[in-house]
């Protein structure tokens, strides 16, 4: 992120973690860069885990790390960041980001704060997320240092506040919502970073490529790659025993919007990385 955005743009306004699950990235990006960050996501998170680590480090501080490993095995990153509590925690869309929201916002056309449409949504988006599944007993592990749980945004003037006011958004392997973090943005002319995953053929048979439907994970990439013709594409440098890492993100930033496209745009073909399953150079753009 820091490669790409400046801090000082990631700290000007709220950052969306688009189907975040437990908020352990949007937990980092608060405690460890100071940033607003909002998770989206219909399951209520859990920073136990995350935060008991993060507090194990402080107590351990005084200690040398070399020892620590020798004694204890690899450490994370969380080793090295030193955080101190009391612990922040990010606040929570407890809602799935999919078409029917940002049909309900209305960017473009009934965009004004509390107004009947998008509070109708928002109630019955609210209740329903309200059976999801959960992570635990909700106030089990919580301490004066630990927050088990981050603070859920109630009011739906402030949950669209929140995603009209947004200035970055986040994609980490978001599933079904992969397609709506890169239209909101687009529709924002806000950057975005998502990192695609799973590809859901059966759900989304409408997605198509000329007349063929996407179903592999190289033709969904090439699929939301051409929602904007200044997308960039990156292979991010992590792996996963086994392989197929799926660590392709695609991104852009504020300057991308302000650029004129090509009237056609070509893509290139797919990277090769991408028909291999994930592996390949660590910089895509090399690629194209």
């Amino acid at each position: 992120l820091l490669e790409a955005f400046t801090q000082e743009y990631l700290q000007t306004g709220v950052i969306l973690d688009v189907a975040g699950g437990k908020g352990d990235l949007a937990w980092v990006l608060t405690n460890a860069d100071g940033m607003d960050v909002v998770i989206v996501d219909p399951r209520p998170s859990d920073h136990r885990k995350i935060a008991r680590t993060a507090l194990w480090h402080w107590d351990q501080r005084d200690e040398d790390l070399g020892d620590i490993v020798e004694a204890r095995g690899p450490q994370g990153t969380l080793a090295t960041m030193r955080l101190a509590p009391p612990f922040a925690v990010a606040r929570h869309l407890q809602v799935p980001l999919d078409a029917a929201l940002l049909d309900a916002l209305g960017i473009g056309g009934e965009t004004e704060v509390g107004g009947p449409r998008w509070d109708s949504f928002w109630e019955e988006a609210s209740a329903a997320a309200g059976d999801a599944e959960t992570h635990g007993s909700p106030d089990e592990g919580a301490t004066e240092a630990i927050s088990t749980k981050s603070r859920r945004i109630q009011d739906a003037g402030d949950a669209h506040r929140a995603f009209v006011s947004a200035r970055l958004i986040l994609g980490f392997h978001p599933d079904q919502a992969t397609d709506s973090c890169i239209d909101l943005a687009l529709q924002l002319r806000i950057p975005f970073v998502v990192c695609p995953c799973c590809v859901f053929p059966a759900q989304f048979p409408s997605r198509l490529l000329g007349q063929r439907k996407v179903k592999t994970y190289s033709d969904y990439v090439t699929y939301l790659r051409l929602k904007h013709p200044n997308m960039r594409i990156i292979q991010l440098p992590f792996d996963q025993d086994g392989g197929n890492a799926r660590n392709v993100a695609l991104f852009m930033t504020q300057a991308d919007f302000d650029v004129s496209p090509d009237p056609i745009c070509n893509f290139p073909p797919p990277p090769p990385f991408l028909l291999s399953g994930g592996t390949g150079p660590k910089n895509a753009l090399e690629e194209l």
